[in-house]
Order: structure tokens, then C-alpha cells, then sequence
């Protein structure tokens, strides 16, 4: 999501550059000053919405889970009497 953050803000900042008739080199850096802060707002972003890191889940274990047979009821027991 970072890249993606970073180069919308990038085409934007050409965008408005060359509309706005700014020569090519200060629009370059411009585009790429725009990238790099799209970059990192993107990745504090991310820090915050993505998914947390945390135990690996495997399809193996969770089938294995699924599948395994109920144990049995076990017999009540009697009481003997005296």
C-alpha cells in the first residue's frame, strides 16, 4: 500500500506541475519528494490497518483439526452398594 499511496501522490504532484507550467526539472523533484511522503504516510497507514503479525496458520493443521473424530462418552460410573 505504501508504493501505491506514494506513486498516486507522485502522478499528482507531476500533474499539477505540468499544468501549471513549472519546468521539468523542479517538477521531477517535486514527484519525487511527493513519492517518498506518499511512501511513508503510507506505511504508517498501513502499520495501523494492516493485518497484525502474529502465529502462522496453517490449511494442514486447521483441516487436521476439523477432521478429527470426537472422543467417545465415556460410561457413567456406578456406585456400588453396600
Amino acid at each position: 500500500m505504501p508504493k501505491v499511496l506514494g506513486s498516486l501522490f507522485a502522478v499528482v504532484a507531476l500533474g499539477v506541475c505540468i499544468l501549471a507550467g513549472i519546468e521539468p526539472w523542479t517538477s521531477t523533484v517535486r514527484g519525487i519528494v511527493a513519492f517518498a511522503v506518499g511512501h511513508v504516510l503510507g506505511a504508517i497507514w498501513e502499520s495501523f490497518t494492516g493485518a497484525p503479525g502474529g502465529k502462522e496458520l496453517n490449511a494442514e493443521d486447521l483441516l487436521a483439526e476439523v477432521n478429527e473424530p470426537e472422543p467417545e462418552p465415556e460410561e457413567p460410573l456406578q456406585a456400588e452398594v453396600a
